[in-house]
């Protein structure tokens, strides 16, 4: 297999500041599908870098050759110069290989830890009226994950969307964005989400985890307990870490971790592999994000007896502030347009990928 770089002018009123080429993916002995009926027919594109990538869509019944799985292209960075027109590269080795079960979609490797960065793209309640870069289908979030994965996100947490662009706990939407993101983005944690925006109820959050059974899901521990902690909810926190679900922690506030704990210490939640995220703010509140707040969270950790693996999340301008602070007490962080487009200097991020650069750059000044 190989890459197959032209140069084209067109490319280049996608995006002013995007390379002018096409890279075009195609196997000499290909012969299976690419997984997913919204990868066939069309055209989806990522920026990597400053080359505006084009990744074909075969048509289910067109007879042109398909790539094998085996013969897919890992992303390298290492393409890095200006393309040449008929400039051949060969690809490097697919890393993450994993076959898919559409039993268990058991489709990453098992990741111990919660990434260091992670992305949340879409969020629930964001549109493209908010911010025309938002992701809301599959192959935007897709072609979001590879710009945001070499921007330097070792994670994703995504939300995917119906046909009116509205967030939906769909479980076939999600089982077809995980196998996607498994053939395209493997280097990366991939996270969906349970969250209810006051739609649905913690019997329909349970379904969706058991019906798509994800390596890493995000629950949050107040609506999960919302209609009170019954023998179905803690059932469901044995079943997710007896599966290997990696269950983050959703925790808006200190009562929300001191509940944790309380659960936790008691054995009615695992402990083995406690992961969570403080979220600073809240939607709509008008109340910017303070990075001080992360502290009413950290206070409460010694009454756990399992050390935890915390990150933080932030909405609004002081997002980048915030996130700085977390890794300055030893967590990790969570960015992206579910909870802010802004940059640190006031100005509308032009993607998720620019919110990740400005993000890492202000980190290492500071």
């Amino acid at each position: 297999m190989f890459l197959l770089l032209c140069k084209l002018d067109a490319v280049a009123a996608l995006q002013p500041s995007a390379a002018r080429a096409v890279l075009i993916l195609y196997a000499s002995r290909a012969t299976s599908n690419i997984p997913g009926s919204r990868w066939r027919g069309a055209i989806s594109m990522a920026s990597v870098g400053k080359i505006r990538i084009l990744l074909p869509k075969y048509p289910q019944e067109s007879g042109v050759m398909r790539p094998r799985e085996r013969d897919r292209p890992y992303w390298a960075s290492a393409l890095n110069k200006t393309p040449q027109f008929g400039m051949m590269v060969k690809s490097a080795p697919v890393l993450g290989d994993c076959p898919r079960d559409d039993k268990k979609m058991k489709i990453q490797t098992p990741q111990a830890a919660l990434p260091a960065l992670m992305v949340a793209p879409n969020g629930a309640r964001l549109k493209k009226a908010d911010h025309p870069a938002i992701p809301q289908t599959i192959p935007e979030i897709v072609s979001t994950a590879l710009v945001c994965a070499e921007a330097g996100a070792d994670g994703i947490h995504a939300h995917v969307r119906d046909e009116n662009g509205d967030h939906t706990l769909d479980a076939g939407l999600y089982k077809e964005l995980l196998a996607e993101l498994a053939q395209m983005v493997p280097r990366i944690q991939h996270q969906i989400t349970t969250e209810a925006v006051g739609r649905y109820t913690p019997d329909e959050q349970i379904r969706l985890v058991r019906s798509v059974h994800p390596r890493s899901v995000s629950v949050s521990l107040a609506e999960m307990t919302a209609q009170g902690w019954t023998s179905q909810v803690e059932g469901f926190y044995k079943w997710c870490d007896e599966s290997e679900v990696a269950v983050q922690h959703i925790l808006y506030s200190p009562d929300d971790l001191g509940n944790l704990i309380k659960l936790s210490n008691q054995g009615s939640i695992p402990d083995t592999r406690l992961r969570m995220l403080f979220v600073l703010g809240r939607y709509g509140q008008g109340v910017p994000s303070q990075p001080d707040a992360i502290a009413g969270f950290l206070q409460l950790l010694p009454q756990l007896k399992a050390k935890p693996d915390w990150a933080v999340c932030a909405f609004g301008q002081s997002e980048t502030a915030c996130l700085r602070a977390a890794g300055q007490m030893g967590g990790k962080v969570r960015i992206g347009f579910e909870n802010n487009t802004i940059n640190e200097d006031g100005t509308i991020a032009r993607d998720n990928a620019e919110r990740i650069a400005q993000f890492i750059s202000s980190r290492n000044r500071s």
